[in-house]
């Protein structure tokens, strides 16, 4: 949404402006870097796995046929489908 349109609906009363959080603006930030960090490394903490996985399945766009499972070949994936529908798939191999 665009912010004249945001505008638009503080003027006539249909959302309230809210005071910024600190402690929660901190909370996000925190996230955020947390995933910068997930992403420099070549396999990711339990605690990005599990949240990527866990966003992923809550926004629906898990394959239905590719959840997370251990393959016999020696990975653990699971897929999704971006808006134009390719298949992307997340896969961390086991240790030797």
């Amino acid at each position: 949404m665009s912010l004249p349109a945001l505008e638009n609906l503080l003027r006539i009363g249909q959302l309230k402006a809210e005071p910024r959080n600190l402690a929660e603006v901190s909370r996000m930030l925190a996230m955020a870097r947390t995933r910068l960090l997930d992403a420099r490394l070549t396999k990711l903490s339990n605690e990005g796995r599990f949240a990527l996985y866990s966003v992923c399945t809550a926004a629906g766009i898990v394959h239905p046929n590719a959840h997370l499972d251990e393959k016999h070949w020696g990975s653990k994936e699971f897929a999704v489908l971006d808006p134009d529908g390719n298949l992307i798939t997340f896969a961390e191999w086991r240790d030797a």
